[in-house]
């Protein structure tokens, strides 16, 4: 019998610790622009229980100050009713300064401690480009040097869960592009995807990359423009942006969707397969951004 507890804040990476008899706590990352922007951290904890009533409080401590000089320590508590198998996310906004202190949580009932995990926080570098990677696996590394010359300096490329991504268009606003690889188009909610369509819409960029994308089967609702523009044509390639999903077409082309002051492109290759040719892949990528 287990439960999972999931914890999302500001910053990226992944920490876990399994008990014998006893829930299982994760702490991982997200993102927001409050954060770059220099207001607030945001953080969400998932909670679920699959196999029973759970009545608890999820306990968040964290520290205020910097690396260099200890601030002060804060505790935020919030009770958590969940029935069996609906699990439930709890949103917390913690104050900018928050160090790179272990931010810890913490499980309760009744005076038992059911889980506890911390997780040493890494701040994003607020003076690069933010890239975000949906993928489950980090194949997209391999772009980091290509992107890099695309914004003339050094990247900061984070693997978020897809299970938390932001749900308001104001929290993508602190991201440069979004590049979407292996990541099911059925893992994040619909308040997220409809998010990042609006984030889009105000001139945001997103790259889908093959995988789950292929012939535009389930392509989100979200997504999904009004109108069909002209066709494009773009390192010799010709675009087509579709209009309420993506059409048959050749298996090799490239696909753009104007969507308000953004765009959507659309690779059906994968080419960030380790099977592609490194010099392939490199040729294409370099051709790909240099537009």
């Amino acid at each position: 019998m287990r439960n999972v507890l999931l914890l999302t804040a500001l910053f990226f990476g992944l920490s876990e610790i399994c008990v014998a008899g006893n829930p299982e706590l994760e702490i991982s990352v997200g993102f927001s622009d409050r954060f770059r922007s220099g207001t607030v951290t945001a953080v969400s904890v998932y909670v679920h229980s699959p196999d029973y009533q759970l009545n608890a409080n999820l306990v968040l401590e964290y520290i205020a100050g910097t690396a260099l000089e200890e601030g002060d320590r804060y505790t935020i508590l919030r009770s958590v009713t969940l029935s069996a198998g609906t699990p439930g996310i709890y949103r917390f906004a913690l104050p900018l300064e928050v160090s790179s202190y272990p931010l810890v949580a913490r499980l309760e009932s009744r005076g038992l401690i059911l889980a506890e995990e911390k997780k040493e926080l890494r701040l994003l570098n607020v003076d690069r480009p933010l890239v975000i990677g949906l993928s489950r696996r980090p194949s997209l590394d391999a772009l980091i040097p290509v992107l890099g010359k695309r914004f003339d300096r050094s990247i900061e490329l984070a693997y978020p869960r897809g299970e938390f991504l932001p749900t308001s268009a104001e929290a993508w606003d602190g991201v440069d592009l979004v590049i979407w690889h292996d990541l099911s188009p059925e893992i994040p909610d619909g308040a997220s995807l409809e998010a990042l369509g609006l984030w889009i819409e105000g001139g945001g960029e997103l790259i889908l990359i093959g995988g789950p994308w292929y012939s535009g089967r389930q392509f989100p609702e979200s997504l999904l423009i009004g109108a069909v523009a002209a066709a494009l044509r773009l390192n010799s390639v010709t675009y087509y942006p579709p209009v309420a999903a993506i059409p048959g077409y050749e298996a090799d082309e490239i696909i753009e969707l104007q969507k308000g002051r953004g765009r959507i492109r659309y690779i059906p290759r994968d080419m960030v397969s380790p099977s592609i040719p490194e010099d392939e892949r490199r040729i294409f990528w370099e051709d790909f951004f240099g537009e």
